[in-house]
């Protein structure tokens, strides 16, 4: 006698194979104990119940006689599972016509049978009103409503007939709607999930709707279609369960190949994918924006150059028009105006385009209560790589801001500002220069104006002459230091005028005029000067001096200047607590009323004694 195999595998709830397991086996007749074997002939027993082994993954097997049987997996913490009324060999709980087999095989070339021989005639489970069956001839799975699943049918390896109507095929590279073998159908039903969910292949358009009815696909040029009703999150959603570091994806893949499997190379400007928006306009569907991938050059071999467009459509219209571009060397593109073109400066990583703008093209927002705003930063490291802070050098240019026109073929630059490493830098010492640009007329070459240098001197390599008297004045005593002002004369600035007394101008006699040699390393220290000493000036008229702070009146300090960049603070100075103005210079052009008050007096004296009558 031979006995029939059973195989199995022992899960949880959800799933999960649980490799440690107690199998027992009990007829579902009189609920006693079955004899088990391990082979097909019985010649070796199986304990009952039998403990599986951890290296089967849940994975039992056992041979038992032919019969209806109670099959329990089970572990000292109960039941895993419980298989009830399982039909093993001949003496099932279910009707085989004639003949019966007693083992079902698949040999080799996938011929499919029982004990080896091929299917030839139809094979039915049930009675004649609710049965499923092997039709003979063709092979294939039939339900009592018509429906059927056919399979080695026409040379195809698997499809589906459902109403009488051939409807899917799938063979060794695609699923199709229509008729197996023959044209493809316009429509085609998959069923319902519950009470809701339906699908539908259509003109080669697979469609899933969550409505009751059916769905007519909205686009015949979108093969994949899902269509939704009421949902407030989210109309499909993408889930990954698995305890790594990836998430879930969505993957496109372009070949200008005709069939599948065809890997026929791309060209450069083909869109590899995209994601397009629409939404009803009240007749049909419009395009609100899109965001494509092109190949951004000639691919090749492991060679795939790549840009992303973003696109969004203007008031008035359901064209979508370009407003951000990655090129494939990370350049960035933005367009602000109604029509994008192509980068100007291929060297200039970062564009914004803008049009019809009457404040300002790019503005930076800082919301939040505190002293600071924004910031924008500019960043140089003489390194090749990311992160690699190699140490710049002098004269290095640590950014600018460029300023140009459009002068009819092209842009010509106008102007720039550009800060400048101002000596040689080191640890946490970055000395620096900014540098003001203009360009001359009948040139687009930025020539240097102005210039402040890293100890704050200022220099205007740009400035112009004139032999008009000088009138400007920088205040030593302002905080921050020289203030530039302008020197008037005018009456309008004046008030309480009245004549000068003759006391106040022969303060002036009183002055020592001396010769000396400069200790500023800026004058010639070969040459001699004449002057007034200003201590002893404003001794006698502190009117007639200018009033500063000298340098160790000053301290650094580390002042916040707002976030955005290392280090975050910058080197400001402060006035010492009791520091007081001191005598910095000579208001020489203010010597020359007094002087003129005495002249004019002796004068005066001279025309008496010309005169004495």
């Amino acid at each position: 006698m031979a006995f029939a195999a059973f195989n199995g595998q022992a899960q949880d709830l959800a799933g999960n194979a649980v490799a440690t397991v107690s199998i027992e086996v009990r007829r579902e007749s009189d609920n006693t104990l079955a004899t088990l074997f391990e082979d097909r002939e019985g010649a070796t027993p199986l304990g009952n119940p039998f403990v599986n082994s951890p290296a089967n993954n849940g994975h039992f097997r056992f041979h038992v006689a032919g019969g209806a049987y109670r099959v329990r997996a089970f572990t000292g913490s109960g039941d895993v599972k419980v298989w009830r009324y399982v039909a093993i060999g001949t003496s099932a709980e279910t009707d085989i016509s004639s003949p019966v087999f007693e083992n079902f095989t698949i040999a080799s070339g996938l011929v499919v049978g029982f004990d080896g021989e091929p299917i030839t005639r139809r094979i039915q489970l049930g009675d004649a009103d609710n049965f499923w069956s092997f039709n003979e001839g063709n092979p294939l799975l039939s339900f009592d409503d018509g429906d059927q699943i056919i399979y080695g049918r026409d040379e195809n390896v698997f499809g589906f007939r459902i109403g009488g109507v051939d409807r899917v095929q799938v063979d060794s590279v695609a699923l199709y709607p229509g008729d197996i073998g023959g044209s493809p159908e316009e429509f085609m039903s998959l069923g319902k999930l519950g009470s809701a969910w339906h699908g539908l292949f259509a003109g080669g358009v697979a469609t899933l709707s969550g409505f009751e009815g059916d769905v007519t696909p909205t686009f015949d040029d979108t093969p994949m279609q899902v269509h939704v009703g009421s949902v407030t999150d989210a109309a499909t959603a993408l889930l990954y369960w698995a305890d790594d570091f990836t998430g879930p994806k969505e993957t496109f893949f372009k070949s200008r190949g005709a069939t599948p499997n065809s890997n026929v190379v791309v060209q450069a400007d083909d869109i590899l994918g995209g994601l397009e928006f629409f939404g009803a306009d009240g007749i049909d569907f419009a395009e609100g924006g899109r965001i494509q991938c092109h190949a951004d050059g000639t691919p090749g071999n492991n060679d795939m150059p790549g840009r992303i467009i973003i696109r969004t459509t203007p008031d008035g219209s359901q064209t979508s028009v370009e407003r951000m571009r990655v090129d494939r060397l990370g350049n960035m593109t933005l367009w602000g105006s109604e029509t994008a073109g192509v980068p100007s400066f291929n060297d200039t990583p970062i564009q914004a385009h803008c049009g019809s703008i009457s404040t300002a093209a790019a503005a930076f927002l800082y919301w939040f209560n505190d002293a600071f705003g924004p910031v924008h930063t500019f960043l140089k490291s003489r390194g090749s790589g990311v992160n690699s802070f190699t140490v710049v050098q002098a004269d290095d240019i640590l950014g600018e801001v460029n300023f140009s026109g459009a002068d009819g073929t092209d842009f010509a630059r106008a102007a720039r500002i550009r800060v400048t490493v101002d000596g040689t830098p080191g640890n946490d010492d970055m000395p620096g220069r900014i540098g003001f640009f203009t360009s001359p007329d009948g040139s687009q070459t930025p020539a240097e104006r102005m210039r402040i240098a890293n100890g704050g001197n200022v220099y205007f390599p740009g400035v112009g002459t004139t032999g008009t008297p000088a009138n400007a004045f920088l205040d030593s005593g302002s905080s921050p230091a020289n203030e530039l002002l302008r020197s008037t004369s005018s009456g309008r600035y004046k008030r309480d005028v009245e004549d000068l007394q003759a006391e106040y101008a022969d303060k002036l006699l009183s002055l020592r005029p001396v010769w000396y040699r400069s200790a500023i390393n800026r004058d010639r220290q070969d040459w001699s000067w004449y002057g007034l000493i200003a201590e002893e000036v404003a001794d006698i008229d502190p009117r007639l001096v200018h009033w500063g702070y000298a340098e160790e009146d000053w301290e650094l300090v580390e002042v916040e200047d707002g976030k955005g960049g290392p280090p975050g603070t910058s080197v400001g100075r402060r006035l010492k607590k009791g520091a007081h103005l001191k005598p910095e210079g000579v208001t020489y052009d203010r010597l020359t009323v007094l002087l003129l008050s005495i002249v004019q007096r002796h004068q005066q004296r001279l025309k008496a004694l010309e005169n004495p009558g």
